[in-house]
């Protein structure tokens, strides 16, 4: 099986691992925290936060696979694009 970029990982390694648990769980605890402040605007904290970090997960793997100069990444704004990313999928209070 072919993943977007590479082999797919065999289905004995594709669990998450506790660093993986502990980053994911952060995240979460963040944006809840967000929401609870009424920074962020949704009612779904957790699925934003795994939107959030499946986002983040697959720009480190295309910066891996291809490089900063390269592929996919190049059509984003060079400056910074995990903020410009965060910035177009953050419901962010007014």
């Amino acid at each position: 099986m072919l993943g977007m970029f590479r082999t797919a990982t065999p289905v004995q390694a594709r669990l998450l691992a506790p660093k993986g648990t502990a980053a994911l769980g952060l995240l979460i605890s963040e944006v809840s925290n967000g929401v609870a402040k009424g920074h962020l605007l949704t009612d779904a904290p957790e699925p934003l936060a795994v939107l959030i970090w499946t986002m983040l997960h697959g720009i480190s793997m295309a910066h891996l696979q291809f490089g900063a100069g390269q592929g996919p990444l190049t059509l984003l704004p060079r400056e910074d694009r995990v903020a410009w990313l965060l910035d177009q999928v953050l419901p962010v209070a007014p």
